[in-house]
């Protein structure tokens, strides 16, 4: 999905944005910045630095209504209001025809999606060859067969989890093989 900060959807919204100003008097217009970065946060805004920045993965419906909304912040934030979606913005936010809701429930509708990895440790008995995977690791861990001073495990590796776990399944392999032979 390509997105939306390279389609036409974008000048579109950039000519939006350009209207909402001049119709509510908003000077000068906020710049527009899109991030690929932000694929659970629909968008933000910075009033000091008159600035709203959108997901580059949102359809174009998302992107219409975060405009609206980010730009509700702009002007409460003129205005020095200290509650980010207090009455003042609710305000704002129906004037400028942004549902006056705090967050949507579902995040940027075409974010890529990123598999989720995350690491373990690969532990090893020093004196049997004991293989474990661990996602933490406490001082003073031992192999319970081996004893607290033979038995305390080694940090061997820190990977993701799929590479931890073959490295595991690896000596179990080999064992089976040589318990064959």
């Amino acid at each position: 999905m390509q997105p939306l900060n390279e389609t036409a959807t974008a000048r579109a919204l950039d000519k939006l944005l350009i209207d909402l100003c001049d119709r509510y008097g908003f000077k000068p217009v906020p710049k527009l910045e899109w991030s690929k970065r932000m694929v659970k946060t629909l968008g933000l805004a910075y009033p000091t630095k008159n600035v709203i920045r959108l997901s580059a993965w949102l359809n174009p419906e998302q992107a219409e209504s975060t405009l609206r909304h980010e730009l509700a912040h702009i002007a409460t934030g003129k205005n020095g209001a200290r509650h980010p979606h207090g009455p003042q913005w609710k305000k704002w936010a129906i004037e400028l025809g942004a549902p006056p809701v705090r967050a949507s429930a579902n995040g940027p509708a075409n974010a890529p999606v990123r598999k989720a990895t995350y690491s373990l440790w690969g532990l090893e008995c020093p004196k049997c060859g004991l293989r474990l995977a661990r996602k933490r690791v406490r001082k003073g861990l031992y192999h319970r067969d081996c004893g607290p001073k033979a038995g305390s495990l080694v940090r061997r590796m820190k990977d993701t989890a799929e590479r931890v776990y073959s490295w595991v399944l690896r000596t179990l392999d080999e064992t089976k093989t040589n318990e064959a032979s």
